[in-house]
């Protein structure tokens, strides 16, 4: 299994064709849980994106306004996705603008780990010299 990328929520939609499928780490604020279906919409900027907590099992309505971090797929809103209310809402009717959520795509996470309390400037700024590690590494791979 390969690691997972450290994405940012506009990153993926950026690049959406290559990223389904894909397994992510990503950083966002609990914007709201839907307890339900065990999903959540996590927000990261102007970017929204739904996830699927029920492989994780510990959400619970304390975690709204919570930074986190997910790791899972990304995945497309298929048949195998019980629709409800919040689904249709955020996944599947929500807007198509930097603003809104993106049609039919969510993160199945894995693992959820609470950040609150987290520098967020010093987190983009590690990540930006993380790539540029990356970047390097690879150019001198044989």
């Amino acid at each position: 299994m390969q690691p997972s990328k450290i994405v940012q929520l506009n990153e993926i939609f950026a690049h959406l064709d290559w990223m389904k499928g894909e397994s992510v780490r990503v950083l966002g604020r609990i914007k709201e849980a839907d307890l339900d279906s065990s999903f959540v919409l996590l927000s990261y900027g102007s970017t929204d994106l739904l996830v699927d907590t029920s492989l994780i099992g510990i959400l619970d309505k304390h975690s709204t306004k919570s930074l986190v971090q997910f790791i899972g797929d990304m995945e497309e809103i298929g048949d195998d996705v019980k629709t409800t209310p919040f689904i249709m809402k955020h996944g599947m009717g929500g807007k198509q603008g930097a603003t809104g959520p993106r049609r039919g795509v969510y993160l199945n996470a894995r693992i959820m780990r609470n950040m609150d309390g987290l520098d967020i400037g010093l987190y983009e700024k590690a990540l930006k010299a993380r790539r540029v590690f990356d970047a390097e590494r690879a150019d001198l791979s044989f």
